[in-house]
């Protein structure tokens, strides 16, 4: 039995340096994205662990923010410089996590060895957000990051993730940034509604010169 995380690209992720970009079309593409990363942080996982992983919360469903319901598109994820250190910083930063983990702390066992440190791999992922009649109205932006549970805190049995097996992912809370043109409009609402109604009135006229002629 196949006890190997899949490659999900012929080419790793140690192929690529920190603020190289990833480009993926749509949201059903952050899955094999994940499983990239996953054979990068954890190349030795066992089979109980690839299972855990399989049934992983999926990515597309942390990263959109609360009461935005439109198509998340375009998505660009950068390769994080000093991901390791943006781990602990996030609360200076003003991030918030979230999923089960909870805040990171760098004096635990958890962190405690090399290998963790060395494996540990840190995303940007942004997105645009499309509303139906509308078009583009914002963008998101979530920082991500995978880091490899460490041997002593295995063999502890007390292995918690939110992403299961030994990969533990942290999330931070999705912003959502408006475009201008949204900005706009939320201010001035009317001013929608009169350049469709614009609009209308422009077609119809369109529609009677044809049918005079």
């Amino acid at each position: 039995m196949n006890e190997k995380l899949p490659e999900s690209t012929q080419q790793t992720l140690e192929s690529f340096e920190p603020g190289h970009v990833f480009e993926l079309p749509t949201v059903s593409e952050l899955s094999s994205f994940e499983d990239m990363v996953a054979v990068s942080v954890n190349p030795d996982a066992t089979y109980f662990e690839v299972r855990n992983w399989n049934t992983r919360v999926p990515l597309k469903e942390l990263i959109r923010p609360e009461k935005i319901h439109g198509t998340i598109f375009n998505i660009t994820i950068e390769i994080m410089d000093d991901a390791r250190q943006k781990l602990f910083t996030t609360k200076e930063r003003n991030k918030k996590f979230i999923g089960s983990l909870g805040i990171p702390r760098l004096c635990t066992s958890e962190f405690a060895e090399e290998k963790t440190e060395q494996l540990t791999r840190g995303f940007i992922l942004t997105g645009d957000v499309r509303s139906s009649g509308k078009g583009v109205i914002g963008r998101i932006e979530s920082e991500i990051w995978y880091v490899p549970v460490s041997t002593s805190y295995k063999e502890s049995g007390n292995i918690r993730s939110n992403s299961g097996g030994g990969v533990h992912r942290y999330i931070t809370k999705p912003e959502f940034l408006k475009t201008q043109e949204q900005k706009d409009t939320d201010l001035n609402p009317s001013a929608s509604s009169l350049g469709q109604v614009a609009l209308r009135r422009h077609q119809l006229a369109k529609a009677d010169q044809k049918t005079i002629k």
